[in-house]
């Protein structure tokens, strides 16, 4: 029977060798300082040129790449689809270089500069293709990343289908919080107290034809 205690230990093992893989032969490498220069390079060169206007909406954009590119990289490393072999940090699957700096950075310019579905669909399937054929082939080059059993041109189709999929995502929030704020004030008004109008002389010569009394 395999315990949770099982486990733990085997977990504590793997990352005690791949605690000492990092310190011995990993950080301050020169494909370490590579990943450092491409994570570096790619936050200023994004914020800088992010259109503040739609900071929000571009940002929300990109954490959900972020978070989806995150749950299927993790699928995948412990599958043993992928791994990677130099990493920032210790850890399981080294997420920062792709999970959080290339995809979600880039596929946020990408947002920003199409203004329509068309638009948006030619540059995510350029982008994408880059990732399968030229990012990632580049980094099982330089021995930063491996596959097993799998090819990196797979690895085009999750970032093209997050990106339909998250743009949709933004843009029926942003027109759901539109139509909120449209409807709101008309409906709110409707219920608010209205002040009681006087009767007029006219209104009063009414209700007494409507309402004559005996004499």
């Amino acid at each position: 029977m395999i315990t949770f205690e099982t486990i733990y230990q085997a977990r504590s093992i793997l990352h005690n060798l791949i605690m000492e893989k990092w310190l011995s032969q990993d950080v301050f490498s020169a494909q370490w300082w590579g990943i450092v220069a491409i994570i570096v390079f790619s936050y200023i060169f994004v914020f800088s040129i992010i259109d503040k206007k739609r900071f929000t909406q571009i940002l929300l954009f990109g954490s959900l790449m972020a978070v989806s590119i995150t749950t299927y990289d993790l699928f995948g490393a412990n599958f043993g689809l992928w791994g990677y072999n130099v990493r920032l940090f210790p850890v399981i699957p080294g997420v920062f270089l792709y999970d959080y700096t290339v995809i979600p950075l880039y596929y946020m310019l990408i947002y920003q500069y199409s203004p329509n579905w068309k638009m948006f669909l030619v540059w995510n399937s350029v982008f994408a293709g880059f990732i399968g054929l030229v990012f990632l082939p580049a980094l099982v080059t330089f021995e930063i990343m491996s596959f097993r059993n799998w090819l990196p041109i797979y690895q085009s189709i999750a970032p093209f289908v997050f990106g339909l999929l998250n743009r949709a995502i933004v843009l029926g929030t942003l027109k759901a919080e539109k139509n909120r704020l449209h409807y709101a004030p008309s409906a709110i008004g409707s219920l608010s107290p209205q002040p009681a109008m006087k009767p007029t002389e006219n209104d009063e010569i009414k209700d007494n034809k409507d309402n004559p009394t005996d004499k």
